[in-house]
């Protein structure tokens, strides 16, 4: 064998060698992870508050924008004082029957301000269905319905913010009902509270 060749197959096998020790130290191949905010020009998130509250107005103002109370909050599920001003925010008078109804909320935070949604029937607290797309309960309906038959609510389920009716043994959107706020919710349930 030429002594160049040989030489060659020396250099290869030595660097062979030492890649493998390499490895072997570091405990596997190097890590491929882009190093926190390099890139895609994201930031690393703060870690959240770790102080817990008992009171709502105290634990948004603390963990600012949140779609439903964590571990951080150990108060009440539905405080009283926010029924209180979930009932005062409607409107409704304090000796009315109307406000006896109020029982209990749905609450979250939003940029440190409290949102309160009176918990009913038939009022849509969480996330709104946005979907254009009928269910298969609304394509059953309207196989034997009349044009114009409106799909009833407990069919289209009543966090959907469109009305459906049948057409030509379809469901389709009749309108657009509720709107939605920059969190998915719809915007005319919820009120902002304050502490008095």
């Amino acid at each position: 064998m030429p002594r160049r060749t040989l030489r060659r197959l020396t250099l290869v096998g030595g660097l062979f060698v030492v890649a493998c020790c390499l490895a072997a130290c570091s405990g596997g191949p190097p890590s491929t992870a882009a190093p926190p905010g390099d890139g895609d020009g994201a930031s690393v998130e703060s870690p959240p508050p770790s102080e817990t509250h008992d009171d709502p107005f105290a634990y948004c103002g603390a963990v600012r924008t949140i779609d439903a109370p964590d571990g951080r909050y150990t108060g009440d599920a539905a405080p009283a004082v926010l029924i209180e001003r979930a009932a005062d925010a409607q409107g409704i008078p304090p000796d009315s029957e109307q406000r006896e109804g109020v029982t209990s909320v749905s609450w979250r935070c939003v940029d440190g301000r409290v949102l309160v949604c009176t918990v009913a029937p038939n009022l849509p607290c969480g996330r709104a269905d946005t979907s254009e797309e009928p269910n298969v309960v609304m394509t059953q309906f309207c196989l034997g319905a009349p044009d114009g038959q409106p799909i009833p609510g407990q069919l289209t389920g009543h966090n959907w913010i469109h009305g459906w009716w049948c057409q030509d043994a379809e469901p389709v959107i009749a309108a657009r009902i509720y709107d939605v706020d920059a969190r998915g919710f719809v915007s005319g349930f919820w009120y902002e509270v304050r502490r008095a």
